[in-house]
Protein backbone atom coordinates (compact mmCIF):
# COMPACT_ATOMS: atom_id res chain seq x y z
CA UNK A 1 0.00 0.00 0.00
CA UNK A 2 1.73 3.76 -1.03
CA UNK A 3 1.33 6.40 0.34
CA UNK A 4 -1.13 7.80 -2.47
CA UNK A 5 -3.64 4.84 -1.04
CA UNK A 6 -2.73 5.64 2.65
CA UNK A 7 -3.59 9.35 2.68
CA UNK A 8 -6.33 9.09 0.13
CA UNK A 9 -7.97 6.46 2.90
CA UNK A 10 -7.15 9.45 5.78
CA UNK A 11 -8.90 11.99 3.56
CA UNK A 12 -11.88 9.52 2.96
CA UNK A 13 -12.15 9.65 6.97
CA UNK A 14 -12.24 13.17 7.16
CA UNK A 15 -14.67 14.36 4.25
CA UNK A 16 -18.28 15.01 5.17
CA UNK A 17 -19.73 12.81 2.59
CA UNK A 18 -16.66 9.79 3.09
CA UNK A 19 -15.98 10.36 -0.83
CA UNK A 20 -14.03 13.16 -1.59
CA UNK A 21 -13.91 15.60 -5.07
CA UNK A 22 -11.14 17.23 -5.73
CA UNK A 23 -13.63 20.00 -7.02
CA UNK A 24 -15.40 20.36 -3.92
CA UNK A 25 -13.33 23.45 -1.70
CA UNK A 26 -14.26 21.90 1.27
CA UNK A 27 -12.97 18.71 0.62
CA UNK A 28 -9.99 19.63 -0.99
CA UNK A 29 -9.69 22.26 2.23
CA UNK A 30 -9.53 19.14 3.97
CA UNK A 31 -6.95 17.47 1.82
CA UNK A 32 -4.71 20.48 2.12
CA UNK A 33 -4.77 20.39 6.12
CA UNK A 34 -4.13 16.61 6.07
CA UNK A 35 -0.97 17.14 3.67
CA UNK A 36 0.43 19.91 6.24
CA UNK A 37 -0.56 18.06 9.12
CA UNK A 38 1.23 14.65 7.64
CA UNK A 39 4.05 16.22 6.18
CA UNK A 40 6.82 18.49 7.85
CA UNK A 41 7.07 21.77 6.06
CA UNK A 42 10.81 21.66 5.81
CA UNK A 43 10.76 17.95 4.04
CA UNK A 44 10.78 17.87 0.22
CA UNK A 45 8.10 15.01 -0.57
CA UNK A 46 8.83 13.45 -4.00
CA UNK A 47 6.57 10.50 -3.89
CA UNK A 48 5.18 11.76 -7.38
CA UNK A 49 8.74 11.48 -9.15
CA UNK A 50 9.93 8.80 -7.09
CA UNK A 51 9.78 5.12 -8.56
CA UNK A 52 10.96 3.17 -5.22
CA UNK A 53 7.92 1.86 -3.42
CA UNK A 54 6.95 3.38 -0.45
CA UNK A 55 7.56 1.48 2.75
CA UNK A 56 6.44 1.03 6.14
CA UNK A 57 9.52 2.27 7.52
CA UNK A 58 9.05 5.28 5.41
CA UNK A 59 5.49 5.88 6.71
CA UNK A 60 7.27 5.52 10.36
CA UNK A 61 9.33 8.17 10.17
CA UNK A 62 6.64 10.60 8.62
CA UNK A 63 4.36 9.72 11.56
CA UNK A 64 7.38 10.11 14.46
CA UNK A 65 8.13 13.55 12.69
CA UNK A 66 4.39 14.92 12.56
CA UNK A 67 2.84 16.14 15.76
CA UNK A 68 -0.65 14.48 16.19
CA UNK A 69 -3.64 14.27 18.77
CA UNK A 70 -4.38 11.35 20.54
CA UNK A 71 -8.13 11.43 18.19
CA UNK A 72 -5.42 11.45 14.95
CA UNK A 73 -3.62 9.00 16.00
CA UNK A 74 -6.55 6.65 16.87
CA UNK A 75 -8.03 7.59 13.40
CA UNK A 76 -4.75 6.64 11.56
CA UNK A 77 -4.53 2.98 13.35
CA UNK A 78 -8.30 2.38 12.17
CA UNK A 79 -7.50 3.61 8.69
CA UNK A 80 -4.42 1.60 8.87
CA UNK A 81 -6.10 -1.36 10.18
CA UNK A 82 -8.92 -1.39 7.93
CA UNK A 83 -7.37 -1.18 5.12
CA UNK A 84 -6.49 -4.68 5.01
CA UNK A 85 -10.09 -5.56 4.88
CA UNK A 86 -10.70 -3.71 2.04
CA UNK A 87 -10.90 -7.17 -0.27
CA UNK A 88 -13.06 -9.40 2.33
CA UNK A 89 -15.86 -6.38 2.42
CA UNK A 90 -16.00 -6.39 -1.19
CA UNK A 91 -15.78 -9.82 -1.54
CA UNK A 92 -18.68 -9.82 0.62
CA UNK A 93 -20.74 -7.01 -1.12
CA UNK A 94 -20.53 -8.79 -4.30
CA UNK A 95 -21.50 -12.30 -2.58
CA UNK A 96 -24.57 -10.30 -1.43
CA UNK A 97 -25.26 -9.19 -5.33
CA UNK A 98 -23.87 -5.67 -5.19
CA UNK A 99 -21.60 -5.74 -8.00
CA UNK A 100 -20.47 -3.35 -9.92
CA UNK A 101 -22.73 -3.59 -12.56
CA UNK A 102 -25.25 -3.21 -9.88
CA UNK A 103 -24.34 0.27 -10.03
CA UNK A 104 -24.57 3.66 -12.28
CA UNK A 105 -20.85 4.60 -10.64
CA UNK A 106 -18.18 1.91 -11.58
CA UNK A 107 -16.78 3.13 -8.71
CA UNK A 108 -19.91 3.20 -6.24
CA UNK A 109 -18.42 -0.25 -4.63
CA UNK A 110 -15.24 1.53 -3.48
CA UNK A 111 -17.42 4.44 -2.12
CA UNK A 112 -19.22 1.69 -0.14
CA UNK A 113 -16.03 0.79 1.53
CA UNK A 114 -14.80 4.13 1.87
CA UNK A 115 -18.26 4.55 3.85
CA UNK A 116 -17.48 1.97 5.88
CA UNK A 117 -13.97 2.67 6.85
CA UNK A 118 -15.05 5.11 10.11
CA UNK A 119 -16.45 1.94 11.94
CA UNK A 120 -14.19 -1.30 13.75
CA UNK A 121 -14.16 -3.65 10.20
CA UNK A 122 -12.65 -6.41 12.31
CA UNK A 123 -16.44 -6.68 14.23
CA UNK A 124 -17.82 -6.23 11.27
CA UNK A 125 -16.28 -9.23 9.62
CA UNK A 126 -16.60 -11.42 12.81
CA UNK A 127 -20.40 -10.92 12.81
CA UNK A 128 -20.65 -11.75 9.11
CA UNK A 129 -19.01 -15.05 9.77
CA UNK A 130 -22.84 -16.00 10.66
CA UNK A 131 -25.17 -13.10 10.24
CA UNK A 132 -28.75 -13.36 11.68
CA UNK A 133 -31.89 -13.40 9.74
CA UNK A 134 -34.07 -10.39 9.40
CA UNK A 135 -36.87 -11.43 12.12
CA UNK A 136 -40.17 -10.26 11.35
CA UNK A 137 -42.64 -8.55 11.89
CA UNK A 138 -40.60 -6.51 14.52
CA UNK A 139 -37.02 -6.47 15.80
CA UNK A 140 -34.03 -4.28 16.88
CA UNK A 141 -30.71 -4.30 14.61
CA UNK A 142 -28.28 -3.70 17.42
CA UNK A 143 -30.21 -6.80 18.90
CA UNK A 144 -30.04 -8.44 16.66
CA UNK A 145 -26.51 -8.08 14.86
CA UNK A 146 -24.72 -7.30 18.50
CA UNK A 147 -23.09 -4.12 16.41
CA UNK A 148 -23.57 -0.96 18.43
CA UNK A 149 -26.88 1.55 17.23
CA UNK A 150 -23.94 4.35 16.08
CA UNK A 151 -21.87 1.31 13.88
CA UNK A 152 -25.81 0.26 12.86
CA UNK A 153 -26.29 4.17 11.52
CA UNK A 154 -22.77 4.93 9.81
CA UNK A 155 -23.70 1.51 7.57
CA UNK A 156 -27.47 2.66 7.17
CA UNK A 157 -26.42 6.13 6.25
CA UNK A 158 -24.08 4.63 3.25
CA UNK A 159 -26.18 6.12 -0.04
CA UNK A 160 -23.82 4.54 -3.21
CA UNK A 161 -25.96 6.42 -5.81
CA UNK A 162 -28.20 5.22 -8.46
CA UNK A 163 -28.39 2.01 -9.18
CA UNK A 164 -28.03 0.33 -12.59
CA UNK A 165 -31.58 1.50 -13.65
CA UNK A 166 -31.32 4.96 -12.29
CA UNK A 167 -33.39 4.41 -9.55
CA UNK A 168 -31.49 6.35 -6.38
CA UNK A 169 -30.68 3.78 -3.42
CA UNK A 170 -31.95 4.98 -0.26
CA UNK A 171 -30.75 4.70 3.28
CA UNK A 172 -30.23 1.44 4.96
CA UNK A 173 -30.41 -0.51 1.61
CA UNK A 174 -26.76 -1.74 1.85
CA UNK A 175 -27.06 -2.18 5.16
CA UNK A 176 -29.32 -4.51 4.81
CA UNK A 177 -28.33 -6.55 2.32
CA UNK A 178 -24.70 -6.77 3.56
CA UNK A 179 -26.25 -7.43 7.40
CA UNK A 180 -28.62 -9.68 7.23
CA UNK A 181 -28.36 -13.56 5.37
CA UNK A 182 -31.78 -13.15 3.96
CA UNK A 183 -31.69 -10.18 2.47
CA UNK A 184 -29.59 -9.39 -0.73
CA UNK A 185 -29.38 -7.87 -4.30
CA UNK A 186 -28.91 -11.13 -6.17
CA UNK A 187 -32.67 -10.51 -7.90
CA UNK A 188 -30.36 -7.58 -10.04
CA UNK A 189 -31.35 -3.91 -11.18
CA UNK A 190 -30.74 -2.50 -7.49
CA UNK A 191 -34.04 -4.18 -5.61
CA UNK A 192 -33.05 -5.81 -2.48
CA UNK A 193 -34.22 -9.88 -2.26
CA UNK A 194 -36.05 -10.76 1.38
CA UNK A 195 -37.41 -13.97 0.98
CA UNK A 196 -38.40 -13.77 -2.56
CA UNK A 197 -39.74 -10.32 -2.61
CA UNK A 198 -38.47 -7.09 -3.31
CA UNK A 199 -37.92 -5.10 -0.29
CA UNK A 200 -38.15 -1.39 -0.04
CA UNK A 201 -36.60 0.50 2.56
CA UNK A 202 -37.57 3.67 4.46
CA UNK A 203 -37.28 5.68 7.25
CA UNK A 204 -39.94 5.78 9.65
CA UNK A 205 -41.83 9.27 8.80
CA UNK A 206 -41.21 8.34 5.37
CA UNK A 207 -43.74 9.21 2.25
CA UNK A 208 -45.19 6.48 -0.14
CA UNK A 209 -45.40 9.64 -2.70
CA UNK A 210 -44.50 13.22 -2.94
CA UNK A 211 -44.42 15.86 0.08
CA UNK A 212 -47.19 17.85 0.70
CA UNK A 213 -47.17 21.05 -1.39
CA UNK A 214 -45.74 19.00 -4.62
CA UNK A 215 -48.94 17.67 -6.31
CA UNK A 216 -51.22 18.98 -8.97
CA UNK A 217 -52.75 22.89 -8.01
CA UNK A 218 -56.05 21.38 -9.68
CA UNK A 219 -58.37 22.04 -6.42
CA UNK A 220 -59.74 18.20 -5.87
CA UNK A 221 -62.15 18.17 -3.45
CA UNK A 222 -63.83 21.73 -5.42
CA UNK A 223 -63.57 19.43 -8.64
CA UNK A 224 -65.44 16.15 -6.48
CA UNK A 225 -68.09 18.26 -4.74
CA UNK A 226 -69.46 19.50 -8.21
CA UNK A 227 -69.41 16.51 -9.57
CA UNK A 228 -71.82 14.91 -6.93
CA UNK A 229 -73.91 17.86 -4.69
CA UNK A 230 -75.33 21.07 -5.65
CA UNK A 231 -74.02 24.48 -5.01
CA UNK A 232 -76.23 24.61 -1.91
CA UNK A 233 -74.50 21.33 -0.95
CA UNK A 234 -70.94 22.90 -1.79
CA UNK A 235 -72.23 25.85 0.48
CA UNK A 236 -72.64 23.56 3.67
CA UNK A 237 -69.27 22.00 3.22
CA UNK A 238 -67.94 25.61 4.38
CA UNK A 239 -69.42 24.39 7.57
CA UNK A 240 -67.86 20.83 8.22
CA UNK A 241 -64.30 20.57 10.39
CA UNK A 242 -61.72 19.63 9.13
CA UNK A 243 -63.15 20.12 5.64
CA UNK A 244 -59.41 20.06 4.08
CA UNK A 245 -59.09 16.63 5.49
CA UNK A 246 -59.88 13.69 3.28
CA UNK A 247 -62.23 11.44 5.04
CA UNK A 248 -63.77 14.00 7.12
CA UNK A 249 -64.53 15.75 3.32
CA UNK A 250 -65.44 12.39 2.19
CA UNK A 251 -68.25 11.68 4.57
CA UNK A 252 -69.69 15.06 3.70
CA UNK A 253 -69.34 14.91 0.31
CA UNK A 254 -71.52 11.52 0.90
CA UNK A 255 -73.83 12.52 3.60
CA UNK A 256 -75.15 15.53 1.43
CA UNK A 257 -74.90 13.66 -2.00
CA UNK A 258 -76.93 10.84 -0.30
CA UNK A 259 -79.38 13.95 1.28
CA UNK A 260 -80.03 15.10 -2.69
CA UNK A 261 -80.88 11.82 -4.09
CA UNK A 262 -77.54 10.66 -5.29
CA UNK A 263 -77.20 6.72 -5.49
CA UNK A 264 -74.39 4.65 -3.31
CA UNK A 265 -73.62 3.64 -6.76
CA UNK A 266 -73.39 6.79 -7.94
CA UNK A 267 -71.26 8.49 -4.96
CA UNK A 268 -68.80 5.53 -4.82
CA UNK A 269 -68.09 5.34 -8.70
CA UNK A 270 -67.00 9.40 -8.61
CA UNK A 271 -65.21 9.00 -5.13
CA UNK A 272 -63.10 6.19 -7.11
CA UNK A 273 -62.25 8.07 -9.77
CA UNK A 274 -60.56 10.98 -7.77
CA UNK A 275 -58.90 8.99 -5.00
CA UNK A 276 -57.24 6.46 -7.46
CA UNK A 277 -55.82 9.04 -10.09
CA UNK A 278 -54.10 9.97 -6.21
CA UNK A 279 -53.12 6.46 -5.83
CA UNK A 280 -51.69 5.69 -9.33
CA UNK A 281 -54.85 4.73 -10.43
CA UNK A 282 -54.57 1.16 -8.94
CA UNK A 283 -58.48 0.79 -8.29
CA UNK A 284 -57.82 0.04 -4.68
CA UNK A 285 -60.39 2.68 -3.54
CA UNK A 286 -63.84 0.76 -3.85
CA UNK A 287 -62.34 -2.56 -2.26
CA UNK A 288 -62.29 -0.01 1.21
CA UNK A 289 -64.85 2.86 0.33
CA UNK A 290 -67.91 1.08 -1.51
CA UNK A 291 -71.06 1.69 1.51
CA UNK A 292 -72.02 5.10 3.34
CA UNK A 293 -70.75 2.13 6.83
CA UNK A 294 -67.42 2.80 5.76
CA UNK A 295 -67.92 6.31 7.10
CA UNK A 296 -69.29 5.84 10.05
CA UNK A 297 -65.72 5.98 12.23
CA UNK A 298 -63.12 8.66 10.62
CA UNK A 299 -60.41 6.70 12.45
CA UNK A 300 -61.25 3.84 10.43
CA UNK A 301 -61.98 6.00 7.45
CA UNK A 302 -57.95 7.39 7.92
CA UNK A 303 -56.97 3.59 8.00
CA UNK A 304 -58.21 2.30 4.94
CA UNK A 305 -56.97 5.91 3.09
CA UNK A 306 -53.54 4.22 4.41
CA UNK A 307 -54.34 0.48 3.28
CA UNK A 308 -54.83 2.52 -0.33
CA UNK A 309 -51.87 4.45 -0.27
CA UNK A 310 -49.56 1.20 0.31
CA UNK A 311 -51.31 -1.29 -1.73
CA UNK A 312 -51.24 1.40 -4.55
CA UNK A 313 -47.47 2.31 -3.49
CA UNK A 314 -46.22 -0.97 -3.80
CA UNK A 315 -48.07 -2.20 -6.55
CA UNK A 316 -46.72 0.89 -8.90
CA UNK A 317 -42.91 -0.05 -7.88
CA UNK A 318 -43.33 -3.52 -7.70
CA UNK A 319 -42.78 -3.83 -4.09
CA UNK A 320 -43.57 -7.12 -2.42
CA UNK A 321 -42.32 -5.84 0.79
CA UNK A 322 -41.14 -2.89 2.99
CA UNK A 323 -39.38 -2.14 6.45
CA UNK A 324 -39.81 0.96 8.19
CA UNK A 325 -36.68 1.69 10.65
CA UNK A 326 -35.88 4.18 13.23
CA UNK A 327 -32.27 5.55 13.46
CA UNK A 328 -32.68 7.01 17.06
CA UNK A 329 -33.14 3.58 18.06
CA UNK A 330 -32.43 0.82 15.82
CA UNK A 331 -36.17 -0.47 16.20
CA UNK A 332 -37.58 -1.48 12.49
CA UNK A 333 -41.27 -2.80 11.26
CA UNK A 334 -41.06 -5.00 8.45
CA UNK A 335 -44.06 -6.47 6.42
CA UNK A 336 -45.28 -8.27 3.09
CA UNK A 337 -47.94 -6.56 1.01
CA UNK A 338 -50.56 -9.63 1.96
CA UNK A 339 -50.35 -8.44 5.65
CA UNK A 340 -50.59 -4.77 5.08
CA UNK A 341 -54.32 -4.65 6.02
CA UNK A 342 -53.78 -6.27 9.82
CA UNK A 343 -50.85 -3.91 9.90
CA UNK A 344 -52.49 -1.10 9.41
CA UNK A 345 -56.08 -2.07 11.60
CA UNK A 346 -53.12 -2.56 14.61
CA UNK A 347 -51.94 0.51 14.37
CA UNK A 348 -48.43 -0.50 13.93
CA UNK A 349 -48.31 2.08 11.23
CA UNK A 350 -50.07 5.60 10.87
CA UNK A 351 -49.54 8.99 10.48
CA UNK A 352 -48.23 10.25 13.95
CA UNK A 353 -45.87 8.61 15.90
CA UNK A 354 -47.04 7.25 19.61
CA UNK A 355 -44.34 9.55 20.48
CA UNK A 356 -46.59 12.66 19.28
CA UNK A 357 -50.18 11.43 19.24
CA UNK A 358 -52.76 13.91 17.33
CA UNK A 359 -56.43 13.12 16.69
CA UNK A 360 -56.27 9.18 14.84
CA UNK A 361 -58.55 10.52 12.22
CA UNK A 362 -56.42 13.11 10.87
CA UNK A 363 -53.19 12.54 8.29
CA UNK A 364 -54.32 13.16 4.98
CA UNK A 365 -55.31 15.76 3.56
CA UNK A 366 -56.31 17.03 -0.01
CA UNK A 367 -53.03 19.10 -0.21
CA UNK A 368 -50.88 16.40 0.85
CA UNK A 369 -52.29 12.96 0.21
CA UNK A 370 -49.07 11.28 1.12
CA UNK A 371 -48.62 12.24 4.70
CA UNK A 372 -45.38 11.14 6.81
CA UNK A 373 -45.81 7.31 8.09
CA UNK A 374 -44.22 6.07 11.39
CA UNK A 375 -44.15 2.68 12.59
CA UNK A 376 -45.57 2.24 16.68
Amino acid sequence: MNITDKLYTEWAWRTESGIPDIKNPKDKAVLDGLIKDLIPENKKVEEENNTEAFTKDDLIKYLKNTELSDDQILRIRQSVTNIGYKDDIIGRLVNKGFTKDSFRSQGALDGIFQGLTNINLESLLNYLKKPSKLASPKGNIPNLTGLDLNTINKIFSIEPGLDARGSAIGPGEVGLGLLFSDVDNRSGGGDLNWGGANLEVKKTGGRLGQQGGRTSTVNVLDYLSKTLISDEGREQLQDIDNIDNMPHSLKAIYDIARKEGKTEQEIFKSIANIVDQIYYNKDYTRRYFNSGKDFADMVLAKKNLIKINLHSYMDSKNIGAMLFWSPSSGNYLTFKKEDIDKIVDSRAIDTSSSASPRNASLGYRWNNPYPQLFFI
